[in-house]
């Protein structure tokens, strides 16, 4: 359990080190992803998103830590093998679009969409500006080349 405690510090440093440079750190870690989530249920909302009912996405422990830490989760374990996170987009009685979110199984929070754009919007990032601040900080850090997060 130690251990376990050790590593979600240690993750939570790198993802979130602190209020100054969160934001940053948050959207280089999971900018694409975030974008990709919230184009997906706003296509839902509006109902161009065609045929399907249901978008999947894969990831590992270190692409859902990240999400949960955006999310206002109070991350104080590691994620078990298998987590999973559910964003359900449906409309209201009111007719607003409105978004629940599971963590394996539990209702994290219910929110509006717009709020939950107003949230993590300023985290997306496109793929190709995340690929340039990547090539940048290997410019500015060359002792680190070599380093990946699997995404490139």
């Amino acid at each position: 359990k130690e251990l376990e405690r050790v590593a979600v510090e240690v993750m939570k440093a790198f993802v979130a080190p602190d209020p100054g440079s969160q934001r940053e750190m948050l959207s280089l870690s999971i900018g694409p992803v975030v974008e990709d989530l919230l184009a997906g249920m706003r296509s839902a909302a509006a109902g161009t998103g065609g045929d399907a009912k249901m978008q999947l996405y894969s990831g590992h422990d270190t692409t859902l830590m990240p999400l949960l830490v955006a999310l206002g989760y109070k991350l104080e374990n590691w994620p078990p093998f298998a987590s999973n996170l559910i964003f359900e987009t449906f409309a209201s009685k009111s007719g607003r679009s409105v978004v629940k979110i599971y963590f394996n199984g539990d209702l994290l929070r219910t929110v509006s969409l717009d709020d939950l754009e107003a949230e993590l919007g300023p985290l997306v990032l496109s793929t190709r500006d995340y690929r340039a601040k990547c090539e940048a900080f290997k410019q500015e850090t060359p002792q680190l080349t070599g380093v990946s997060n699997g995404v490139d």
